[in-house]
């Protein structure tokens, strides 16, 4: 059974040493795909030897943290190959799947030597969540004339990396850093500037810098906490003209376009199918109200929910207009290999963004209430509350929740544009008492927000 629970994981806990990899009598379908291959065993081999450095440089104390993380990691990476953990895997092992699980392991090597400090992260790849390595001491360290540009300094995380989420579309590289007196503070960077000045001049037809914002080397940070990282597995963009193509682990998707039958309707929507081998398992066709003469799609595939066969694939596209609107639809399946396909909400401007929130390796879909906009001001005036979804089978579960990230944007607000007041209480009172039906008692443990919301 150890032995076992070690060709599961990866890793032995407590043995501190690094063995070969062991194939005798296994029949975990992950671990037949790596002991059909002498490269992916080779790699096996060296991850557990990495993982034996974490966590002597780590020490005991951070272990537990690392331990979680490694088994989360494996919960996901084969699935994301295409190899779930409830059948055989096919033989012989197609060349796509054990492409798949080097990839995949060639990352986790990067992240888990990263975690203990001795190389910096690569790429992520299927499985991987880089984003949980806190970064070292001296990645924050600045010198000559590069510096991080502060942008504001919070005791609470949770309204940090609310502000870190106002700057994410136009600063990319925003992150949360801890301080040594125990502050979050948001910056951006690294800038090759020496003068907070000449940064605004430059980021002047961004957002807004707030008029305290400051630069720093970063002598005084410990870790950085939060950064928002990609959880897309793979992607394509389709031009609306040109068919495009995207192969991941076992199944290929394709992207074209049909025209708009419906009546009266112009131009051409775009189609998405799904193949695993020769058979088609499921289809999207746009919505009419996308319909254009270059009908453009972006598809991805990422992990939004891990009972199914595979990863969620997604399309998005943009019906046009000043403010609206994205549509998306998801495709997912069931621990059988079924397919079905879900839309999800149609939203204002991008739609939703992808973030796992828990930290479990699957993604939430996070966007804000598009029933506040123009309910109590203009559009540009208007904020709204943010609101989480989760994907739940072949259910779009939705978790409503006033959180501090929505008091973050609101206080950032204010700051940037001091001549404008904010009130965070008036809108979510308002909320509270003339729209029941979208709060009720949930509990969240998303960054610590774990008190039910009544």
């Amino acid at each position: 059974m150890r032995a076992l629970l070690a060709l599961m994981l990866g890793l032995i806990p407590g043995s501190g040493t690094a063995a070969a990899f062991e194939c005798a009598g296994v029949t975990l379908p992950s671990t037949l795909v790596i002991c059909s291959d002498p490269e992916l065993m080779r790699l096996a081999d060296e991850r557990q030897a990495a993982i034996d450095e974490a966590r002597a440089c780590i020490g005991e104390d951070r272990w537990p943290a690392l331990w979680e993380n490694q088994k989360a990691w494996v919960r996901l990476y084969a699935k994301t190959c295409g190899v779930p953990p409830d059948r055989p895997p096919q033989i012989p092992v197609p060349v796509s799947v054990k492409e798949c699980f080097k990839q995949a392991a060639e990352a986790r090597i990067a992240f888990i030597r990263a975690y203990g400090g001795t190389e910096a992260v690569s790429a992520s790849s299927p499985g991987t969540t880089a984003d949980t390595a806190p970064a070292a001491h001296s990645l924050l360290q600045l010198s000559g004339d590069q510096r991080w540009v502060v942008l504001a300094s919070r005791r609470d995380l949770d309204e940090a990396i609310g502000i870190g989420r106002y700057y994410i579309g136009d600063f990319p590289s925003v992150r949360v850093v801890k301080a040594n007196n125990g502050f979050y503070a948001v910056i951006i960077g690294p800038e090759q500037t020496k003068n907070i000045q000449a940064f605004r001049e430059r980021a002047k037809n961004l957002w807004p810098i707030p008029t305290d914002a400051f630069l720093s080397r970063g002598d005084s940070w410990t870790e950085e906490i939060w950064r928002m990282r990609s959880p897309i597995l793979a992607e394509v963009n389709y031009d609306g003209k040109n068919p495009a193509k995207l192969n991941y682990g076992a199944i290929s998707l394709s992207v074209s376009r049909a025209p708009d039958t419906t009546a009266g309707g112009s131009g051409f929507v775009p189609v998405l199918a799904g193949r695993i081998g020769d058979k088609i398992v499921f289809t999207i066709r746009g919505q009419p109200d996308v319909a254009s003469a270059q009908p453009r799609a972006h598809v991805f595939l990422i992990e939004l929910e891990s009972s199914g066969s595979m990863p969620q694939v997604v399309m998005t596209s943009f019906t046009g207009g000043a403010h609206c609107c994205t549509e998306t639809d998801i495709a997912t399946s069931d621990s059988d290999g079924r397919w079905s396909v879900l839309k999800a909400d149609r939203l204002d401007g991008d739609g939703y963004q992808f973030e796992d929130l828990g930290g479990d390796g699957v993604s939430e879909l996070v966007s804000v209430d598009n029933s506040f906009l123009y309910a109590f001001d203009c559009y540009a005036c208007s904020y709204a509350p943010v609101r989480v979804h989760k994907l739940e089978g072949s259910d779009c579960g939705t978790y409503t929740a006033i959180t501090q990230s929505f008091c973050g944007k609101i206080d950032i607000g204010s700051n940037t544009q001091p001549n404008e007041s904010r009130n965070c209480g008036t809108p979510t009172a308002s909320w509270a008492a003339g729209s029941g039906r979208r709060l009720w008692p949930v509990s969240l443990t998303m960054r610590g927000l774990d008190a039910p919301i009544v």
